[in-house]
């Protein structure tokens, strides 16, 4: 009678396993009801048929309703909302009061032979945004005719629900309808509005497309009005709306700041998409990519499968895939592929549009610095229309003036991707086994998953991290310490650490040091990680600011040129130092001109023939400008710093002669260059010049700058590092303790690179605009005659009024307690001469008023604290009001054309000294550079400004 009892209640919990498993792994009934009828006649006491055991429903086609063209089920959303919280209070501890739930609808395909398909209405919660429940669910062979009918449940069950809220384990809940995340066309759809061929189809703003060979575009980017929940509900632009839409009924609901903009498909599927697939691929030239260059980058790229971590989904493929790549190999290649494929691949301009791109979107996946990053992506339109026409400004480019705003309202881009209603996409399209009856099937499927308890287990199921796996013991080990496991593997909530894959052995602390794992151990239930710092970090890219400010660093040795003495042909060339293996040295070959690209930019190539070489003595130089010039001493002496006589009678037997490399001459502009700046490649072409991308700027509020991973899960997990005698791999011996978040860090003596993000002295651009919109802007009937020059003393009572307000604000904030009460603008007006400066005669003046003392330091305090977007704008801000064209129009920077020479002037002296105080240009040759460029263009200004006064003469 025991074993009678015991086998009874051991049946329930092994048809619950069974069906648990038959459900989450989709098995067929046919197949399950044939392993039924086996274990029956093996003496198990189960069902004998599938549909017994997962408990499916027999009135599903009873519970559809018609929705012209197809049909509908309706699950309800309150049960949904509560299942949700059902798996989000096995995960944390405490529930907000109020949930903010999110929204996807989205039609799917379910065949490519056939128009059969779905529009579901998916439910997530913003806290728990990757789990996804199904609230509806259409099915028809085209979409919903009606949205509103379409939604008509739906919007009941929203309605009901906020207003009563959602009561689950016996305790209320507050609900607020938080987003739609969907795609335009769904958006357009459900909202009732234009799609994203119409002229007014923005959802953001009321900017007007143009229709320019043959297609709508949006060129416009400077004064866009921002559409209101209010505005759109009166329909104050009739032209976007197609209805009245059904959601406006739903409480609370805003009908412009609720439905973001999905930056799977307008970033990932649209704009890097465009670029990849339609621009450079499919383009036309200038900004199409040559084969060897696409062949190049296909290359690369796919050499990196090796090193991609196991978080990422998907290895990278080649271009020519590039119709077939996921949004998520898109979104790899935008975050992390892209920018080093690309560098020294594509043309600059193209490099530093995309980089711009890279930069920006990377700032919002981390909700930092949003504003800056806002500057970035105008700039990113802005200069995409320079290289790749106007025509090409469709919707999707002109939406990322407004996904920065979104961000502030929902923080990361990825609190709003849709990217776990894409993934629950595939999940509904597996339900399906067969043609007939695909939306019974879907519903049938569903319940019967709901109604096994293994499976809801499984999604609630709630692991204690970090967890271990792959216990070894050929690590090394902590010296003198004894009782120690060793792990290959460490799991925490998000991501996989390894010591045994490159692809996963390195990872970033939070104080940004970088190291490679070489041991997982653990020592009285403490995880200690034993591992080897990286020494030097620097700078993967400059522009549009250092990639530092995005946490990413170039981690290879620094780029070295070595002087060698080639013994075959007696000739000497400066050559990267990685090419030199011992005695000997790689010389690929190439034209001239491939050649000398191939050094500069330390192309390498383990195929290139390699020759004999002698290395000469502190030949080792930082840039190869500088290796070249020393190369032409080599002829003379094999150790350059050598006074040697001995040297000197060897290298005049030997009588070493230059490379083939020396009938290539560098010009004094090209040794200038670095080589980040330099056109990479030629093109019979030439694509237009872009300007200087915005300096970065710092947030005006705190931010949590580390990327957004679990670290906190180490907190009972030390790491520890240790030394290696192998400098060449760029790691660091560590000797001295420091404790971090959840980690403790034996750091080096040695002197490692601190990552310093300098406080820029620019005001911020934000703070700047407000100020001057609340400037008063009073206009008399005769301003509109003014010249250029009034106009520009107007600018300088501008700059007059900024500089006493941060003055002021110094003061206020005890920063000028040791500086002279007197303004610095106060100076100018000392001088007594008119600005604009409008003749020879009163900069003559100008020029005497600079040479008393106090005067010329008094001018650059005050240049100092002009701030702008970029250098071209600081000085624009400096020059402006001070000089009129009719001036400037005489002058070059040089003299050159027969003009006058401004650098000469103290004027132009005192701006480059401000410029380097205000540490606005990475070199003196920029600033001089814009100078240059603002007194080429006084023609053009006063040209535009006669004709502007024509008009008003005229009306």
């Amino acid at each position: 009678m025991m074993q009678v009892v015991e086998d009874s209640e051991s049946l329930p919990c092994f048809s619950e396993q069974l069906s648990g498993w038959a459900s989450s792994n989709n098995i067929t009934h046919k197949a399950l009801s044939e392993l039924l009828v086996i274990m029956q006649k093996n003496q198990i006491s189960v069902p004998k048929d599938a549909r017994t055991l997962l408990k499916t429903r027999k009135n599903t086609g009873m519970q559809i309703k018609m929705i012209s063209p197809g049909s509908y089920f309706h699950f309800g959303l309150t049960n949904c909302l509560k299942n949700l919280l059902e798996i989000f209070s096995k995960q944390v501890d405490v529930i907000p009061n109020t949930i903010q739930v999110c929204f996807n609808i989205d039609g799917l395909p379910l065949s490519k032979s056939s128009t059969s398909q779905l529009w579901p209405i998916m439910v997530s919660l913003f806290l728990n945004k990757n789990v996804v429940d199904v609230c509806g669910i259409y099915h028809g062979k085209e979409k919903p005719k009606s949205p509103n009918e379409f939604l008509r449940d739906f919007v009941n069950d929203a309605k009901h629900s906020v207003i009563n809220g959602i009561i689950h384990d016996d305790k209320y809940y507050d609900e607020q309808i938080f987003a739609f995340i969907c795609d335009v066309p769904a958006k357009s759809f459900i909202k009732c509005t234009r799609g994203h061929s119409g002229y007014m189809s923005c959802t953001k703003c009321y900017s007007e497309g143009t229709f320019k060979e043959n297609r709508i575009c949006f060129p416009e980017t400077e004064g866009l009005r921002l559409r209101t929940d209010t505005l759109f509900r009166v329909k104050d632009q009739e032209s976007h709306h197609t209805n009245t839409s059904i959601l406006e009924e739903i409480p609370g609901l805003d009908m412009i700041n609720s439905f973001p903009l999905d930056y799977m498909h307008l970033v990932c599927l649209g704009v890097m998409k465009k670029l990849i697939n339609n621009l450079w691929l499919g383009g036309t030239p200038p900004y199409k990519l040559a084969n060897l260059q696409v062949q190049q980058i296909s290359s690369m790229h796919l050499s990196f499968a090796k090193s991609i971590s196991l978080e990422f989904t998907r290895r990278p493929r080649s271009l020519s895939e590039i119709k077939r790549w996921k949004a998520t190999e898109l979104r790899c290649f935008l975050f992390y592929t892209g920018a080093v494929v690309l560098k020294d691949h594509v043309d600059s301009a193209i490099y530093v549009n995309f980089l711009t791109f890279h930069v920006a979107l990377t700032l919002l996946s981390k909700n930092v610095n949003v504003q800056y990053a806002k500057y970035l992506l105008k700039y990113f339109v802005d200069t995409f229309a320079t290289l790749y026409g106007e025509q090409h400004i469709s919707h999707n480019i002109h939406n990322l003036l407004h996904i920065a705003d979104d961000v502030n309202i929902f923080g990361s881009i990825e609190n709003f991707a849709a990217f776990p209603y894409e993934n629950n996409m595939l999940f509904l399209k597996k339900l399906v086994r067969k043609g007939d009856q695909p939306l019974q099937q879907i519903v049938n499927r569903i319940f019967e998953q709901k109604n096994t308890s293994l499976s809801n287990a499984k999604k609630n199921k709630n692991d204690k991290f970090p967890i271990l796996k792959g216990e070894h013991g050929g690590g090394p080990l902590i010296e003198n310490i004894f009782g120690i496991k060793q792990f290959e593997n460490i799991y925490l909530k998000k991501f996989q650490l390894s010591s045994s894959s490159e692809s996963n052995n390195c990872c970033m602390l939070k104080n940004k040091n970088i190291i490679t794992i070489k041991n997982i151990i653990s020592l009285n239930d403490k995880i200690q990680i034993i591992g080897q710092k990286y020494r030097t970090l620097e700078d993967f890219y400059k522009s549009p600011c250092k990639s530092s400010n995005s946490t990413k660093f170039d981690m290879a040795s620094p780029r070295t040129w070595t002087i060698v003495h080639f013994i075959e042909d007696n000739s000497v060339e400066a050559v990267p130092t990685k090419w030199i293996n011992g005695t000997r040295c790689l010389w690929p070959l190439l034209p001239p001109e491939k050649l000398g690209a191939a050094i500069r930019r330390q192309e390498f190539n383990t195929h290139w023939p390699d020759s004999p070489v002698r290395v000469l003595r502190n030949a080792t130089f930082g840039d190869y400008a500088t290796a070249r010039s020393k190369a032409k001493k080599a002829e003379d002496f094999s150790d350059l710093n050598s006074t040697d006589p001995e040297d000197e009678k060897i290298m005049d037997k030997l009588k070493i002669r230059r490379r083939v490399l020396k009938k290539r001459v560098l010009s004094s502009e090209e040794e200038d260059c670095s080589d980040d700046d330099r056109p990479l490649v030629k093109k019979k072409m030439a694509l237009k010049t872009l300007p200087p991308p915005p300096l970065w700027v710092e947030s005006e509020k705190e931010v949590n700058t580390s990327f957004d991973m679990p670290i906190q899960d180490f907190d009972s997990t030390e790491a520890l590092i240790s030394p290696k005698s192998n400098e060449e791999n760029n790691f660091g011996t560590n000797t001295s303790g420091t404790e971090l978040t959840g980690f403790k860090t034996i750091w080096s003596q040695e002197s490692v690179l601190s990552l310093r993000r300098t406080q820029e002295n620019t005001p911020k651009i934000s703070k700047k605009k407000e100020v001057e919109k609340e400037l008063p802007a009073k206009k008399s009937a005769t301003d509109n005659t003014n010249c250029v020059c009034s106009s520009s003393a107007v600018l300088f009572n501008i700059q007059n009024i900024l500089v006493e307000i941060k003055a002021t604000v110094d003061s206020l904030a005890g920063g000028n307690a040791s500086r002279p009460q007197e303004h610095k603008v106060d100076i100018l007006k000392k001088s007594k001469i008119n600005f604009p400066i409008a003749s020879e005669v009163d900069l003559a003046a100008m020029e005497l008023f600079l040479e008393e003392e106090g005067n010329y330091s008094a001018l650059v305090s005050f240049f100092s604290k002009m701030g702008g977007y970029n250098v071209y704008e600081f000085i624009k801000r400096c020059i402006a009001p001070l000089l009129s064209d009719n001036v400037a129009i005489d002058y070059s920077y040089l003299g050159r054309k027969g003009k006058k020479r401004f650098d000469k002037l103290a004027l132009s002296k005192a701006i480059l000294e401000s410029a380097e105080i205000a540490n606005i240009a990475k070199t003196k040759k920029e600033t001089e550079t814009n100078i240059s460029i603002w007194l080429r263009k006084a023609r053009e200004r006063k040209a535009r400004a006669m004709a502007k006064n024509n008009n008003n003469e005229n009306q």
